[in-house]
């Protein structure tokens, strides 16, 4: 789970934006690094997801967590294909999330 100490009520802004966007990155490049493109998929749709966010609302953190528990279940679960089926409805799952709450498209991942 995404842990950033916030007060009570206070939403996540500016530094915490970019603590999530930081580890996000650190994350998708490892998952190149060590042959998980699923890793790299999921990280790279959460950069993009907080990328020029200056806030994040309730349904927003609850996605971010959401990628943040698909990124843990990947990696426990040694997934490294990101062909499979459930590899592909799991990605879909969150652009189609993403897109929703940007109001707009989410940017295509490349392979890795």
């Amino acid at each position: 789970m995404v842990a950033l100490k916030l007060a009570e009520g206070e939403k996540p802004q500016g530094a915490h934006i970019a603590r999530i966007y930081r580890g996000a990155t650190d994350i998708r490049d490892q998952g190149t690094v060590c042959s998980y493109p699923l890793v790299t998929k999921v990280a790279g749709l959460l950069c993009n997801f907080v990328d020029r966010a200056e806030h994040l609302d309730e349904r927003e953190i609850d996605l971010v967590v959401a990628h943040v528990d698909t990124l843990l279940t990947i990696v426990a679960g040694q997934i490294n294909n990101d062909h499979s089926e459930l590899a592909q409805k799991l990605v879909s799952d969150l652009e189609t999330a993403g897109a929703k709450l940007r109001g707009g498209l989410v940017k295509e991942i490349p392979d890795a």
